[in-house]
């Protein structure tokens, strides 16, 4: 990006990073139950607490804000299967807060 100060243009870059904590509650309904595997959707609210910094590098101004935003996720299917009584792996196709592919292994307790 280029700025102007006094009459010269001077190269600028802006670098804007986020930090925070999410907190999520989710409610699963489980169907297509077997031994082992079973099919699920779900529905997930709460809410994200954090701070935004944006830099600008040749300036060297740097300006922060905290926020507080909402993070609903809508979890459309989702499937399970335990590998051990204990340990399986599962895949989920949504949309929200967590992104629209999940994938990954869970352990239960």
């Amino acid at each position: 990006m280029l700025v102007d100060i006094n009459g010269q243009s001077v190269s600028s870059t802006i670098d804007d990073q986020s930090k925070g904590l999410a907190t999520l509650c989710e409610f699963f309904v489980h169907y297509a139950l077997s031994e082992n595997s079973s099919m699920y959707s779900g529905l997930g609210g709460g809410f994200i607490i954090g701070t935004r910094t944006t830099t600008e590098t040749s300036l060297n101004i740097s300006e922060s804000e905290d926020f507080i935003n909402a993070a609903l996720h809508l979890t459309l299917v989702g499937a399970e299967w335990y590998v051990l009584p204990n340990l399986g792996i599962y895949s989920e196709l949504g949309i929200g807060r967590r992104g629209t592919l999940n994938s990954g292994v869970q352990f239960q307790f």
